[in-house]
């Protein structure tokens, strides 16, 4: 096939074509940029388009979906709410878990093993949040994701 013939108007759109176009729309919905009867109407036009150019006008007032790779993460930070109260609540037990050690009379070194759960959750969490990330559960919606 060359590219004339994909660039022809009467080329007919595939379903992953399809698919596309009706996933940008959903996401513009849940983004707030398409009311719920305009998201509706949009992916019934996309389910029904039968050729090419009958897709980019459902979707030329949209913001493209094509971003570089990193630009989404980049721009998400890393230190969160969430992880700073996690934090202050490991550095506070184990201040309180050390004091308590340092009072009683004993040579074995018993904060070790909550301490070591307590930094190393952080540290997963951590890790998480700057990899590709968990969005959390399926049924917190998209609120979760800044947490």
């Amino acid at each position: 096939m060359t590219t004339e013939l994909a660039n022809t108007p009467q080329m007919r759109a595939s379903d992953a074509e399809r698919e596309r176009v009706v996933t940008l729309l959903q996401q513009a919905g849940a983004d707030g940029r398409l009311t719920l009867p305009e998201v509706d109407e949009r992916v019934s036009q996309a389910y029904a388009a039968t050729y090419r150019n009958q897709l980019p006008p459902l979707t030329a007032d949209l913001p493209t979906e094509e971003q570089p790779a990193g630009s989404a993460r980049a721009t998400r930070p890393i230190v969160t709410p969430g992880i700073r109260i996690h934090a202050v609540i490991a550095i506070v037990l184990s201040v309180i878990m050390i004091t308590r050690w340092a009072t009683m009379d004993t040579a074995f070194f018993w904060p070790f093993f909550p301490m070591m759960w307590l930094w190393g959750s952080l540290a997963i969490r951590v890790a998480i949040r700057r990899g590709a990330g968990w969005s959390g559960p399926p049924w917190a919606g998209p609120r979760w994701a800044g947490r």
